[in-house]
């Protein structure tokens, strides 16, 4: 369901929409890893934690990595893919509710118009983190070619490529319900302030338990930890060349095409082995956050509703 998610939100610019939201200990702006077979991401390193690099034997960048971290005090509204709509069911759920139970709260139903859809909804303020400028990376991922295949991380990297963290937005808490086997509707109680706007405060929050199914929470465990919700980067795929397969002298950086996406691939010798090299490809994931997303505005897995909450 990742990717059916991730699909579904690409309307809004803030980058790759995270079904699994990590906490921002283990995901922030410059954390290198890949995400594994079960869509849960796997951190290697942070390339601005000099003493862990050193740790596990890797070079530091060459150049200073200066992060932008901002807060988007006004949060957002609940965020929904265009195939979903969204209606105000608060008077209907006041015949139904005791007053004691609806009071303070407007109800918000989200349906989908065909066999797919996904709403976000997350807690305020939101954190917007990330780096201003993206030669670093690649230059890293150049300089620890050989520790990164040759460590113990290399298979992994191998199957599932690597990850490097250019952006992320996250939150205290959110709620998330996405699913792709027909046309499906979701419900969920809101805070209201005393002016009748929605709260997503501190102060605010949300009920769904008396409402329909399909909701994940995801949540920060303590004062200083939030969840990602979207992030953008890079994606490298890395392949051994050996002999003939690979130049004398390393190609420079060049654009292609690969499976409908621009792609830039390298050549790079490996420095501890004198007949082999690598060929790296990159290409970019999410967009890179450039400001808030606006109010209201291929994978066919099962349609599962998991009930663990927390962060993952």
């Amino acid at each position: 369901m990742d990717q059916t998610y991730a699909q579904l939100m690409t309307q809004f610019s803030n980058g790759r929409c995270l079904y699994r939201p990590p906490s921002t200990t283990a995901m922030l702006p410059g954390s290198v890893g890949y995400w594994d077979s079960n869509a849960k991401w796997q951190r290697i390193t942070q390339l601005d934690d000099i003493e862990d690099l050193k740790a596990k034997g890797f070079k530091p960048p060459q150049e200073e990595l200066n992060r932008q971290d901002s807060k988007l005090d006004e949060g957002w509204s609940p965020l929904h893919s265009s195939s979903v709509t969204e209606s105000d069911i608060t008077a209907e759920i006041k015949t139904k509710l005791p007053e004691s139970v609806v009071a303070g709260k407007a109800f918000l139903k989200y349906q989908s118009t065909g066999n797919s859809g996904a709403v976000l909804i997350t807690r305020k303020p939101i954190s917007s983190r990330g780096f201003p400028h993206e030669s670093p990376f690649t230059r890293w991922v150049r300089d620890n070619i050989d520790a990164l295949m040759g460590g113990p991380r290399g298979e992994d990297i191998k199957r599932h490529g690597l990850i490097i963290i250019r952006d992320t937005y996250s939150t205290k808490q959110c709620l998330l319900s996405v699913w792709n086997s027909g046309s499906r509707s979701v419900s969920v109680g809101l805070t209201v302030d005393a002016q009748g706007a929605l709260d997503l405060g501190v102060g605010g929050g949300w009920s769904h338990a008396t409402e329909a199914g399909g909701w994940r929470h995801f949540y920060s465990q303590n004062e200083k930890d939030e969840v990602v919700v979207f992030a953008s980067g890079f994606y490298y795929r890395v392949r051994w060349l050996f002999g003939i397969n690979f130049l004398p002298n390393p190609e420079p950086l060049r654009s292609v095409n690969i499976r409908g996406k621009p792609t830039e691939v390298s050549q790079i010798k490996s420095r501890e082995k004198g007949d082999a090299a690598f060929e790296l490809e990159r290409e970019v994931f999410g967009n890179p956050p450039t400001a808030a997303v606006e109010a209201g505005a291929s994978d066919t897995g099962d349609d599962e509703e998991e009930k663990d909450d927390g962060c993952e």
